[in-house]
């Protein structure tokens, strides 16, 4: 059944324009350590920010041998996406 797939999503902050955020504007709307959600999310919402979500292939961790295993393989899937936009700050 597919209650055991995990879905990979990358998230891209734009500006209203979509252009890019620089460093230092993702560095202002992060959420970071135990950010609360509602807060995080009012600092993007305020900043008129556009999120470009891009979902991944979906992965069945039973395809691997252990959850290290797969969470490299989530994180490695990530990297590529990010990677694949190279005008795009990380």
């Amino acid at each position: 059944n597919g209650a055991d797939i995990v879905q990979p999503v990358v998230i891209r902050y734009l500006d209203p324009a979509g252009t890019p955020l620089t460093a230092a504007r993702q560095r202002e709307i992060a959420w970071i350590d135990d950010d609360a959600l509602v807060g995080g999310a009012a600092k993007v919402a305020r900043a008129r920010t556009r999120a470009l979500v891009q979902f991944l292939p979906p992965l069945d961790p039973r395809a691997f041998n252990d959850r290290k295993a797969f969470a490299e393989a989530a994180r490695s899937a990530m990297a590529a996406a990010y990677a694949a936009a190279p005008n795009l700050p990380r």
